[in-house]
């Protein structure tokens, strides 16, 4: 098993989200910032780990890189710990 963490700077993430969703900058804001909260609530009840914990990952990839740049990088390392 390999364990992946992506994440991106807050501000891409409120962009994306205005972008998706039409929301205004506020609305984004509340929308990543909520998400955030659940996920972590969510990883730590499942895991007992921290989420978004650098170290509790093989593989941690900024999302602002690109998703064409994101998926190379994940089948190399996949190929590489086969």
């Amino acid at each position: 098993m390999i364990k992946i963490f992506l994440y991106a700077p807050l501000d891409y993430r409120i962009h994306t989200i205005e972008k998706l969703y039409k929301d205004s900058y506020k609305e984004a804001k509340k929308h990543v910032l909520d998400s955030d909260k659940l996920r972590a609530t969510y990883y730590e009840l499942v895991a007992n780990q921290k989420w978004g914990a650098k170290e509790n990952y093989d593989l941690c990839l900024n999302c602002s890189i690109g998703n064409e740049k994101i998926m190379k990088t994940i089948c190399e390392y996949v190929k590489m710990h086969k």
